[in-house]
């Protein structure tokens, strides 16, 4: 008979427990005791009190075991059992503690964890336990030494609770999060499902494919992927080959086309197959897939749906299950929430792309009527003899036609700043010439409106590698716009300074300035503030940031409501060779 061992009992005491049963044995009854006087509640005998510890044990719902100090296994309650795919009369004293754990679990129980609760008393942190097939089982575990009463380390008590749902949450949440930046690192829909297949195959399945339904009722498989080689060739020999939706199918692939509900087959059986596939060409791909268990997600948006994610296991032996289905379902709408976009994108850049090139056309073929106009109204007010109010009107035809030749400038230069054909002749300009050239153009127009109008060029700053033309431009957009929003009295201010390898000019002004969530639009095309709609074509800084950037210089502006405004932009230094 294999030797006693002691297993705690309620007073904190040892007693006798055979080891080879696995299962305290009983104690040696004491003298009868009466209830508590002050708790009638309470047990009237120290084996109650026992039997109710024996009890809870037994009844826990989570693991509870105990072993020596050599970590000989001395008990384990039966949710520990199960948990461990232990037998309910298996001899558990055969158990060495440290091979219930995967060796990671074990070498930090035995380096950190029995060193802590002999120490200390208790040590807790996650670990695991090997669960039934060897499968690591991850859990919140506690361990406590118990004590002789002279203070010897007698046993060490071990309580685990299984956190497998709330890791495979974490997991699950973890690989959401990769698929979400996947799916949102590009706009080309087919590069995006090729990528998502990619990413499922191995992670979640040994193979997956994306089908899509378009809007005559047509089936087209668009990406595929497989771990085994040979059956992604397989998968791949079936892209982009159109087929009708089955309107009968009770399972599969059109069912879940037709319903936009997901299909779980746990077992895949030739009957469900010939249930859910008609074709004998797509029958024949299943079963050389070697399918043994299906999940066929709908992508599904604003109540269409338009394609399906099949995964399958087939030589890895998994099968779906029930908790698979959430996943499956999360998965295909994130991949249908991104489909939708790059197509709500893409519909957009060709909007935008046809009022492009509609303005392009409309700029170019205005010119030249427009120039027949200015040209005869400047030859007739040479006419010695034409009337005061007929040269008026003649005047304002000429006004007229420079400013709407303006515009077509500005859309033109817009329609070639976004097709990245803008000409930039780049050559030394100095920067004092510059800030003098448009200071002459600005400041009749600033005395006329009461603007204090200021200019400074720092002494020594170097002349900039830019388009004396186009620079002029920006300038005087930037000031144009100044001179339109800052109230009489008020003040603009232009200068030129070096900053590094750069010169950083600057346009202040006195004005009511820009409120905050408004200066992430002040550069984008045709945009204006409600404040000051129609007063312009909102083509402006648009143009003066497309110049910018094209110098290899940036643009931005600083601003305080009620305060005034500074728009900045830099132009690059020109090497000593570049200055002539």
């Amino acid at each position: 008979m294999p030797p006693a061992s002691r297993v705690p009992n309620v007073t904190g005491e040892l007693e006798d427990a055979h080891a080879s049963e696995g299962v305290m044995s009983a104690p040696h009854e004491p003298p009868p005791a009466e209830s508590h006087p002050l708790d009638p509640t309470l047990p009237a005998t120290l084996e109650e009190a026992r039997e109710r510890l024996r009890g809870l044990m037994e009844e826990n719902p989570d693991l509870v075991g105990f072993s020596d100090l050599e970590g000989r296994i001395l008990y384990i309650n039966p949710a520990g059992r199960r948990m461990l795919g232990i037998g309910e009369t298996e001899d558990v004293t055969r158990l060495f503690a440290p091979d219930l754990h995967p060796e990671w679990a074990a070498s930090v129980i035995v380096r950190e964890g029995i060193p802590t609760a002999m120490r200390e008393g208790v040590w807790r942190s996650e670990s695991a336990y090997l669960g039934p097939g060897g499968r690591e089982l991850p859990v919140s575990q506690m361990l406590l030494c118990q004590r002789s009463p002279d203070g010897r380390p007698e046993l060490i008590l071990s309580v685990a609770i299984d956190i497998s749902a709330q890791k495979r949450a974490e997991g699950m949440q973890q690989l959401f999060n990769e698929v979400t930046a996947l799916l949102g690192s590009s706009l080309d829909s087919e590069a995006t499902l090729r990528n998502l297949v990619r990413f499922v195959v191995p992670r979640l399945a040994d193979g997956c494919w994306v089908t899509m339904l378009d809007e005559e009722g047509q089936l087209t498989e668009v990406a595929a992927a497989h771990r085994d080689a040979t059956k992604e060739q397989l998968l791949l020999a079936t892209l982009h080959h159109r087929r009708p939706l089955d309107p009968r199918a009770p399972v599969g692939l059109h069912w879940v086309l037709r319903t936009g509900e997901l299909d779980l087959v746990s077992e895949v059986s030739d009957f469900w197959l010939r249930s859910a596939i008609r074709s004998t060409e797509r029958m024949r791909v299943y079963r050389e897939l070697g399918a043994r268990s299906l999940l066929v997600a709908p992508m599904r948006v604003r109540d269409r749906t338009f394609g399906a994610i099949a995964f399958i296991q087939s030589e890895s032996g998994r099968h779906f299950g029930p908790d698979d289905v959430a996943f499956g379902q999360e998965l295909a709408l994130r991949a249908a929430l991104a489909l939708d976009n790059a197509r709500l994108y893409q519909t957009a850049q060709q909007a935008i792309r046809a009022r492009d090139d509609v303005l392009g056309v409309v700029a170019h073929d205005l010119r030249n009527p427009l120039n027949t106009i200015a040209t005869s109204a400047s030859l007739t007010l040479r006419t010695e003899s034409l009337e005061e109010q007929g040269r008026r009107r003649l005047e304002l035809i000429t006004r007229s036609a420079t400013q709407m030749d303006h515009l077509i400038q500005d859309l033109l230069d817009v329609t070639r700043i976004e097709a990245g054909s803008l000409a930039i002749e780049r050559r030394s300009e100095d920067v004092a010439s510059l800030v003098g050239e448009v200071r002459e153009s600005f400041l009749s127009l600033a005395q006329q409106k009461q603007l204090r109008f200021e200019c400074e060029a720092e002494d020594e700053v170097p002349p900039v590698q830019a388009d004396r033309r186009r620079v002029l431009q920006v300038l005087s957009n930037l000031l144009g716009n100044a001179l339109k929003f800052t109230p009489p009295g008020g003040r603009i201010t232009l200068k030129g300074a070096r900053v590094g390898e750069d010169v950083r000019f600057s346009v202040s002004d006195s004005g009511p300035g820009i409120p905050e969530e408004q200066r992430e639009h002040v550069f984008d095309r045709f945009w204006q503030a409600k404040e000051t709609a129609h007063a312009g074509a909102g083509l402006g800084l648009a143009i003066a940031k497309g110049l910018v950037e094209a110098h290899g210089g940036r643009i931005w502006v600083e601003s305080t409501p009620g305060e005034g405004s500074t728009f900045f932009f830099t132009l690059p230094i020109a090497s000593p060779e570049q200055v002539h």
